[in-house]
């Protein structure tokens, strides 16, 4: 048995070889989502380039499966986490008789409620709104389903 060989049964050697092996893969995982290339060269001569081009492809897929697999858990939590609306939408007497509003500005939940009653996008909403933000559009929903949880919450047995 030479030199190598029995360090290679050292339970130590085992697992830094296995981390080295680890830090590779993420290494070449990294590579491959940057779109850079590590290169090893051993005496003047190439020996491995990675990632190959195939990588590319795999790691591309993987990065995809993991953006559309976050982003369901991400509308998951949205759902479970209530909007906190109270900062957004105000009601003042001498405003717009006292109907809410949001952010102290002259457009009423209601107008935001109406437009996408009628359809509109999101997007259709900030463009005839331009001092609205998602977050308002959001708001406005989650203060209708309030009002709506308070007239209607209690159920008659």
């Amino acid at each position: 048995m030479t030199k190598e060989q029995s360090n290679l049964d050292d339970p130590d050697m085992q697992g830094a070889t296995a981390a080295l092996i680890r830090a590779a893969r993420s290494a070449r995982k990294l590579a491959a989502q940057t779109g850079t290339a590590i290169v090893v060269v051993r005496d003047g001569k190439l020996i491995h380039e990675y990632p190959k081009l195939s990588e590319f492809e795999e790691v591309k897929e993987l990065n995809e499966r993991d953006r559309v697999e976050s982003a369901a858990e991400s509308s998951k939590k949205q759902r479970n986490q209530k909007m906190n609306y109270k900062d957004i939408i105000t009601i003042e007497p001498g405003k717009r008789s006292g109907k809410p509003c949001i952010r102290g500005m002259r457009i009423t939940v209601a107008d935001v409620l109406e437009c996408l009653a009628a359809g509109m996008s999101y997007e259709d909403v900030l463009s005839d709104f331009p001092d609205l933000t998602i977050e308002d559009i959001r708001a406005c929903i989650a203060f209708a389903a309030d009002c709506e949880r308070r007239l209607f919450g209690k159920t008659p047995k």
